[in-house]
């Protein structure tokens, strides 16, 4: 699967992605394309481990993993969104906090990744989530399945 992370100012916006690229996305934050990083499953202990709660807090939180829009035009994809708890704390961390993060999502995955491979991706992450935070705008995820 192909994850694409990017910055919206809303929901109505986010819901453009596969009809009208351009314009769903805010100008001048670049689209952070990986492979094998769900918001939901795999970025867990991450988002638990910088916003400092709970597996289960986090879970119930109702922004997170919200469907936008689904594409079943032969493709099976979807856009989620990610909690703003969880773009504020990446938005706020130091480099400290993400290889704590990174070393909490290889723990759960060490067969899959080491943490030194995880932290540029949130480094990147972390700065799509920064300016989001700095302009009130939302983060979101696109699923190709």
């Amino acid at each position: 699967m192909l994850y694409g992370y990017f910055v919206a100012v809303d929901d109505t916006m986010a819901a453009l992605a596969f009809d009208d690229p351009d314009n769903a996305r805010c100008a001048g934050y670049a689209e952070l394309a990986v492979k094998g990083a769900d918001p939901i499953t795999d970025l867990l202990p991450v988002e638990t481990s910088l916003t400092r709660r709970t597996t289960a807090e986090v879970e119930a939180d109702p922004d997170r993993g919200r469907d936008i829009a689904l594409l079943e035009d032969g493709e099976a994809a979807a856009v989620l969104s990610l909690a703003n708890s969880f773009r504020d704390a990446l938005a706020a961390t130091d480099d400290t906090a993400l290889q704590d993060a990174s070393a909490a999502f290889a723990e759960q995955h060490w067969q899959e990744i080491s943490a030194e491979l995880l932290v540029p991706f949130l480094k990147e992450l972390a700065a799509l989530a920064k300016g989001a935070a700095t302009d009130g705008h939302r983060l979101y995820c696109t699923i190709w399945l």
